[in-house]
């Protein structure tokens, strides 16, 4: 006799399944933030002693947009021991000019400060939001000259 075939029901294979293609993260350079040059500081001069009366910080007028001002970062002060503990918030203005009260720097003195490290830039809206570089740190010495070097 003539075997008959036999049949099984066996499920097909499975579908496989996709593979999610993940992209592999490429490396974009993030913006860097081009700062403009700092302000160039007319006054006072670098190692000035001061012996009473106000300061003005003075620059070097340039066009600055409507929203942009000269800032005076913030100024610190170093005791005997050159230990930093007296700041001065940063200030701005619109004018390339920003007077600070003589007592600002009468308190400084009675609280030990012998030197006052300081340095200015351009800010935008504020001067929590610099766009320059900052000028190099400058040195007010109360009330004779001072170096922050140990």
């Amino acid at each position: 006799p003539v075997p008959t075939p036999t049949f099984t029901n066996t499920p097909p294979p499975p579908t496989p399944t996709p593979v999610p293609v993940t992209p592999t993260p490429t490396m974009t350079p993030s913006p860097t933030a081009t700062l403009r040059p700092p302000p160039q500081i007319l006054e006072p001069k670098d190692g000035l002693v001061w012996y009473d009366g106000a300061i003005v910080f003075e620059f070097k007028e340039q066009d600055l947009a409507y929203d942009e001002l000269y800032c005076l970062n913030t100024m610190r002060g170093y005791d005997r021991t050159l230990t930093e503990n007296w700041s001065y918030p940063p200030t701005g203005s619109k004018k390339p000019a920003i007077p600070i009260e003589a007592n600002v720097f009468r308190v400084a003195q009675q609280q030990g400060m012998q030197c006052i490290a300081w340095s200015a830039a351009i800010g935008k809206g504020s001067c929590d939001n610099i766009i320059s570089e900052s000028t190099e740190i400058r040195i007010i010495g109360l009330p004779r000259p001072c170096t922050l070097t140990k």
